[in-house]
């Protein structure tokens, strides 16, 4: 049945996010809107419930692999579309998307843990800071204030 939710609510997600990410053109706020999407964390209970279950349980081991596939190859074709685009570095997609997908899934564990020293802004400072390194690009604008 915790597959089941779970799938179900991932759904729901993707049905939501896809209509958002076809209102954006430039990839890099394809990836921004992903990683804001993450750090909501509407269903990060449900998957650490999932993760612990999946240890123990086959049927909850496939569909955990189902739905992480399915996250990871979201994130790839946002990194394929920016690097055909030229936006991002010549990176590999589903490395990148590897990366970044454990990356978010690390932070939100401790977001859903009640971790006091990771919050929801640290984690979405985090994600975008390695998502710019990773694919050598700037997500968003920076305003510094000049050296003087």
């Amino acid at each position: 049945m915790l597959g089941e939710a779970l799938t179900f609510a991932e759904d729901a997600f993707y049905e939501r996010f896809s209509e958002r990410l076809a209102a954006l053109a430039d990839p890099r706020d394809r990836l921004l809107a992903l990683i804001d999407a993450s750090v909501s964390g509407e269903d990060w209970v449900l998957w650490v419930e999932l993760w612990t279950r999946a240890l123990r349980d086959e049927r909850l081991r496939e569909a955990r692999q189902r739905l992480d596939d399915r996250w990871r190859a979201q994130i790839a074709t946002i990194i394929s579309d920016g690097v055909e685009a030229g936006v991002f570095a010549d990176a590999d997609p589903d490395r990148a998307a590897l990366e970044l997908a454990a990356l978010i899934d690390g932070l939100a564990v401790q977001v859903a843990l009640g971790d006091r020293l990771v919050s929801q802004s640290l984690m979405r400072e985090t994600c975008v800071e390695v998502a710019e390194r990773v694919l050598t690009t700037e997500l968003e604008a920076r305003t510094e204030e000049p050296v003087a």
